[in-house]
């Protein structure tokens, strides 16, 4: 008997603490909900918005608003105004906004400060010392560009009237749109929605008249509920951007489209600056693949170093040879324990009459072959270089001829006697240069104007002939 009352005293306490801890819950969670249903404790009597929407996308945009703070005094309102949207793409399609005024139905100025915050331009309104416990009218006027939606078919001008985000309910709320003048109304389509955001509801009315959109929500608009009015205008009553505009607005909009444009800029400022090569003055050297002016390979060899060499000659072999004029063969003997290589010149083609040929070349194909046909190199070895003055001095007299080279006398001669007497002892040399210089002042006398010089550049070439 004890036991069991012990466990009903148990059983009592029990029931007491849980009722308790109930209680406490309860003023947890109702009690912070009292008071802050007791912070609102004001209304919006009276949402009116008058706009008018211009042919350039803009729109001048008044709103009336009637506030009741008799039961509960504030220092004024907030105002967010949505100004950020996603086009049909999914792009960010942002307003520009200009707040033009804040004033009481009189007129008068109303201190107020204007700052972003996030998809809103947000407004608030009052004076931080001064508390309003009354019905008062605010007056907010404001221009917004790029205010329409540009379709393919149609223009929309979509407008969030009050706003969702209200948190006191708004007894009345219309909706005046005055478009520009050209409008006729049977060719206007508008509709109208109500509720939180993204709520299909109509609980509104919507006319067009003449050039006037009107738009009334038909009962009271719960807290975080708001009105939005959609126009849409056949094409041709709005103008539309250029290009280029809207191109730097979608940038302006979009900022991470620039990213690939500022990393090109960055990229090309960066070579223009430090990654070119630097400026040397000098042209463009273009090769040339053939000669100018059907000029021989000897030919160009002296006008390059001034010089007839055995390089030359040799150039003219192989050059006839690329012209089918000869064959050469090659053929390896073995003499002992070496191999001996013989080259062997085959004539196919007969030159004596080729006026395609120059001089030079004839005289060469002549040393050659002589009157046959056939000529090994070791044959030439004692024979070839009698022909070498004659065939120098045609290469010369081409080139004089072809306006390469002036014809002024001693440059041959100077020429052929560096080279003999460049083997020669220094006393000797010495005497052969006294004798050359008192010949070389004479010139005019000596030779007249019959010896062969150097010209120097094609370009006189070109101002000689002109």
């Amino acid at each position: 008997m004890k036991q069991l009352t012990t466990k009903k005293a148990v059983n009592i306490r029990a029931t007491i603490f849980g009722t308790a801890l109930t209680a406490l819950i309860f003023c947890l969670l109702i009690i912070p909900h009292t008071a802050l249903a007791q912070v609102d404790d004001w209304d919006i009597t009276s949402f009116k918005v008058d706009a008018t929407l211009n042919t350039d996308a803009s729109a001048v945009v008044k709103e009336t608003i009637v506030i009741d703070y008799s039961r509960e005094a504030h220092h004024g309102p907030y105002r967010s105004i949505p100004i950020r949207y996603k086009d049909a793409y999914g792009q960010n399609f942002n307003l520009r906004f200009n707040l033009l005024s804040v004033t009481d139905e009189n007129g008068k100025s109303l201190t107020y400060s204007e700052s972003a915050d996030g998809e809103y331009q947000k407004i608030q309104i009052g004076d931080a010392d001064i508390l309003v416990n009354k019905p008062s009218t605010y007056v907010i006027t404001y221009k917004v560009e790029r205010a329409v939606m540009l379709e393919d078919t149609t223009d929309e001008f979509y407008w969030n009237v009050t706003g969702e985000e209200w948190a006191v309910p708004i007894k009345e709320a219309s909706y005046t749109l005055t478009l520009p003048g050209a409008v006729k109304a049977e060719t206007v389509k508008t509709i109208c929605f109500t509720g939180i955001f993204g709520s299909k509801d109509q609980n509104c009315t919507a006319d067009v008249k003449g050039n006037i959109v009107t738009a009334k929500s038909s009962q009271q608009l719960d807290p975080y509920q708001g009105l939005t009015v959609s126009v849409q205008l056949p094409i041709g009553i709005i103008t539309r951007p250029s290009p280029t505009q809207q191109a730097i607005w979608t940038l302006m909009d979009n900022w991470g489209y620039a990213i690939p444009f500022l990393t090109f800029g960055i990229l090309f400022f960066l070579w223009y600056t430090r990654g070119r090569d630097p400026h040397t003055g000098r042209e463009t050297i273009m090769p040339l693949y053939e000669a100018p002016d059907k000029m021989t390979p000897a030919e160009v060899g002296t006008i390059i170093d001034e010089s007839v060499d055995m390089r030359d000659i040799t150039s003219t072999i192989i050059d006839m040879a690329v012209r089918g004029y000869l064959k050469i063969v090659e053929s390896k003997e073995k003499v002992l324990f070496f191999d001996s290589t013989e080259y062997t010149f085959h004539k196919l083609k007969e030159f004596d009459d080729d006026k395609t040929l120059k001089p030079h070349e004839k005289t060469l194909m002549k040393a050659i072959f002589g009157t046959g046909d056939k000529k090994t190199l070791s044959a030439l070895k004692n024979e070839f270089y009698k022909d070498l003055p004659d065939i120098k001095s045609q290469i010369y007299s081409s080139l004089v001829t072809d306006g390469y080279f002036q014809p002024r006398c001693g440059q041959r001669f100077l020429l052929r006697h560096w080279r003999v007497s460049y083997h020669r002892n220094i006393f000797w040399n010495w005497i052969y240069w006294s004798i050359f210089i008192h010949i070389r002042s004479n010139r005019n006398t000596a030779f007249g104007n019959n010896c062969i010089d150097l010209r120097q550049t094609h370009a006189g070439q070109n101002q000689k002939r002109s």
